[in-house]
């Protein structure tokens, strides 16, 4: 009977290769013989990993991390599409900041040289909300735009704006989890442990997260239905109110409506286009 042993990573402490080379020794201990293959989650190293299994390097890139640190990065060819493990960028190892305050906007300076990613071992909290204000969708306080939004900014988000150049990408995605992002048992609280959340932080991100993903959707939903303004495009009206007989608090809210431009179905949050009363 053969024996055929496959490996992967333990996050933290040892690489597939290491796995291996321990289980091999005991294994020659009592003289037993089995074949050895490294295998990987997508996480970190699993480009080192395929280069075993004779996949080509595409191309070696010098790209700055989620810290602004310059470090090099490599992407590989396999069937004749381009890999990339963005662990390289968002990895668990790359640094010891408090994943409150990291994103994932990094990936955009090469998301569109790549067909394939690899999401496993990031240390990235934000559910792509990083990656996607570099993508053209706008993440708002009070009409004023978060230009990097990181875990730490998402209780200030109260808007969402997907522009008219939002890019809209196909690309491949390897996981090892289908771990939702929402729910019970959701990502946050599973994974939040292991880059470094306390239990408060765990919770508080969760009411984050859902309320990040209503106005993401509020947002995406408003940008098939509008058509969103540009400068070349205000229009300032006037409006004459009666308020003889009116209700304060409901005029009030009518007229912030008008003056913010709310009652026009071309509606953008950080443009101009509410009218005067």
């Amino acid at each position: 009977m053969g024996i055929a042993v496959f490996a992967d990573k333990f996050s933290g402490t040892l690489s597939s290769n290491e796995v291996i080379n321990e289980v091999n020794k005991i294994f020659k201990y009592n003289n037993i013989k089995a074949s050895f293959f490294p295998v990987t989650d997508g996480g970190e190293g699993s480009t080192e990993i395929f280069k075993q299994y004779g996949f080509k390097t595409n191309e070696n890139l010098m790209l700055q991390d989620f810290t602004g640190k310059w470090i090099p990065v490599e992407t590989l060819t396999i069937n004749k599409q381009i890999y990339l493990e963005t662990s390289q960028l968002i990895g668990i190892n790359n640094s010891e900041i408090n994943t409150l305050d990291l994103n994932s906007s990094c990936i955009a300076k090469i998301i569109d040289n790549v067909d394939v990613l690899s999401m496993g071992g990031s240390k990235t909290n934000d559910a792509g909300i990083g990656l996607l204000s570099k993508m053209g969708i706008d993440f708002l306080k009070n009409d004023e735009i978060i230009k990097d939004p990181k875990p730490r900014d998402f209780e200030l988000i109260n808007n969402v704006n997907v522009n008219e150049d939002f890019k809209t990408l196909n690309k491949k995605i390897l996981i090892d989890t289908t771990i939702p992002l929402l729910g019970e048992k959701n990502a946050l609280k599973i994974f939040g442990p292991q880059k470094g959340l306390k239990k408060s932080e765990i919770k508080r991100g969760n009411f984050k997260s859902k309320h990040q993903l209503t106005l993401f959707l509020d947002g995406l939903l408003h940008s098939h239905m509008t058509k969103f303004l540009k400068k070349s495009e205000l229009m300032n009206n006037w409006y004459e109110i009666d308020a003889t007989n009116a209700v304060v608090g409901r005029l009030a809210a009518i007229i912030s409506k008008i003056l913010r431009g709310k009652n026009k179905t071309n509606y953008t949050p950080h443009m101009d286009n509410g009218d005067f009363v």
